[in-house]
């Protein structure tokens, strides 16, 4: 039987790739053939290889990559691809870049390892649609060659679809005065070497850079799957998204936003957070059409205001600032000029109406049928004006017409971090199933620790932390903010302990040379990073979130729904059960 590394298939999302995977594994009479399959070609000299599904090496005649793809349809006319059953950022990727692009990848890796028979050894490409037959793939042009695809009936041969395409890509090079293939020359011994080349290089260039972005495409592939549930919604005008940390619901506002401003609408994008307005700037604001902006941020520039006024307070924000923008808005010849509205993390909203209805009178009245939006989780209500509110009633209050739509998906958070939470904090879940694999690695510590102690057990958390995760991907959150360990730790100004002194330079802002960056957890409400470290978990900040009429559970929830696949809480006066000691050593049976 072939070779297969790895020797069993692991959990793979695509079916498609399950039945080459098994039907490869099958093949009779090719023990010295080699199959790689992409589960452990992660990274290949520094550059993401994940659309490369598999590679075999064939003793004698040479080494095909494979793309598989499990599509409904397929057509290609010339370069220009269509694939139905693929997510919608693959849909219109062209395999045969992708193949080509690992081919290079593989012959600079060969190279670099001073692999002998390289030049002389063809390469060639082979994309497989699994579940397609001929019916279902359409070709025009002769860009590529009948023998580099194969469709589902293959499958019963794969060996034969393997050696046509090697093949056609010898004769393809016959007469060629540069490339002299001697495939006959290709042993099995090189055929090894080739393999133990390609895994050991895998193994060696693992770094937390590479770890972190292997881990972002996985999650974006994840969460590009949600913008297909707008499909289903862009005939409402008006939808209020439900769902919890995790689900998609901005992933789907911001899908919203585009598809609105494409059907020529002038697009408000309003949310209570400035990171999160950031954040959200940065993916869509460049659009013409698309405005983004906090909520203070837009009712200022309303009013023409630089900035707030020193000293202000809660009902500056939730009733005056707002008011001025009534009384501006509500002027004989004022015009608004949005016609659609996107309400992110509408939760926050909700226990400030005055700033609801100073948003809406920027609407175009004179638009007929304007669209809104409305994302909401009400277990995230942290910055309330002292009262929590139903978010949909909020809305069913003031429209009859309103489509509510609950996701209950997980799209970017490991599912055993998810479970670990959730059984932490006792909550129940909304949740019913997760797009990452449910074997992804993931983490939630609980580290005992005092006040006195918490800025150096910080220090050493964060310091084993970086042997795994780039610093940019480590995000330290706090309840409070100026009086969190770090911020006290950023006005002190004598500090004998090296330690110490090295977690405040480590700490400070990025322009300062800080490399580990920290927030309040209500201001990293709707962001999110690999790894959380929450620290003062005390029985102080307790009583201090029950006078503000909070409690500390759902600033727990909010703040470690912020990690994607690693957590950790430091607390004090053992408010919850540790699982680690600060080392991270000693971990609870």
């Amino acid at each position: 039987m072939v070779q297969m590394i790895p020797s069993k298939l692991g959990e793979v999302e695509s079916e498609a790739e399950e039945d080459l995977y098994l039907a490869l594994a099958a093949m009779e009479d090719r023990a010295d053939w080699i199959v790689i399959h992409s589960q452990d070609l992660a990274k290949v000299r520094g550059k993401t290889q994940s659309e490369v599904d598999f590679i075999v090496i064939v003793p004698k005649r040479g080494v095909v990559v494979i793309e598989c793809k499990g599509a409904r349809s397929a057509t290609v006319d010339g370069s220009d691809w269509t694939i139905e059953g693929v997510p919608p950022a693959k849909r219109h990727v062209n395999p045969f870049t992708q193949a080509d692009e690992a081919i290079r990848s593989l012959r600079g890796l060969l190279k670099h390892a001073g692999v002998t028979k390289l030049d002389s050894t063809p390469f060639a490409r082979l994309v497989w649609f699994p579940k397609l037959v001929a019916s279902q793939f359409t070709q025009t042009g002769t860009e590529y060659q009948v023998s580099e695809i194969a469709l589902k009936p293959e499958l019963a041969d794969p060996a034969a679809a393997i050696l046509r395409a090697l093949d056609e890509q010898l004769k393809s090079k016959q007469g060629d005065k540069v490339i002299k293939y001697t495939p006959a020359q290709f042993g099995v011994a090189d055929a090894q070497v080739f393999a133990r080349t390609v895994r050991t290089s895998l193994d060696f260039t693992a770094n937390p850079e590479s770890e972190a972005a292997d881990r972002k495409v996985k999650v974006r592939e994840a969460t590009e799957e949600q913008k297909l549930t707008v499909d289903m919604l862009i005939r409402n005008n008006v939808l209020f998204l439900e769902g919890e940390a995790g689900t998609g619901k901005t992933v789907i506002l911001t899908e919203l936003a585009r598809r609105w401003a494409k059907e020529g609408r002038r697009v408000l994008y309003v949310c209570y957070n400035e990171l999160l307005a950031e954040s959200i700037n940065r993916e869509i604001g460049g659009h013409q059409s698309i405005d983004v902006y906090s909520a203070n941020e837009l009712l200022l520039s309303i009013t023409g205001l630089a900035k707030n006024p020193g000293g202000s307070v809660e009902a500056w924000y939730s009733e005056q600032l707002p008011q001025m923008v009534l009384n501006k808005t509500q002027l004989p010849g004022f015009k608004g000029k949005y016609e659609a509205i996107c309400f992110d993390e509408f939760q926050d909203i909700t226990t400030r109406p005055m700033i609801f209805d100073a948003v809406l009178s920027l609407i175009d009245a004179e638009r007929m049928a304007v669209k809104f939006a409305f994302a909401a989780d009400d277990s995230q209500q942290i910055q309330t004006n002292g009262y929590f509110v139903d978010s949909h009633q909020f809305v069913l209050d003031r429209t009859p017409y309103c489509a509510h739509v609950t996701l209950t998906t997980n799209c970017r958070q490991a599912p055993k971090l998810t479970n670990a939470i959730n059984e932490l904090l006792n909550k129940q879940t909304s949740i019913t199933s997760h797009r990452l694999s449910k074997n992804t690695t993931a983490a939630l510590e609980v580290i005992a620790t005092t006040s006195e102690r918490e800025p150096k057990d910080l220090k050493k958390v964060l310091e084993r932390l970086s042997k795994t995760y780039p610093a940019n991907s480590i995000r330290v959150l706090s309840p409070r903010n100026k009086e969190s360990v770090l911020g006290r730790l950023s006005r002190s100004a004598n500090i004998h302990s090296g330690e110490l002194r090295a977690l405040k330079s480590e700490t400070d802002f990025p322009k300062f040379g800080g490399k580990y960056h920290w927030r309040s957890i209500p201001k990293y409400k709707g962001l999110e990073d690999d790894v959380v470290v929450i620290t003062d978990v005390s029985q102080a900040n307790l009583k201090w979130l029950q006078s503000t009429g909070q409690t500390l559970d759902r600033y727990l929830y909010v703040g470690l729904s912020r990690a994607r696949f690693h957590a950790i809480l430091l607390v004090q006066d053992n408010l919850l059960t540790a699982t680690h000691e600060t080392s991270g050593v000693k971990t609870r049976k």
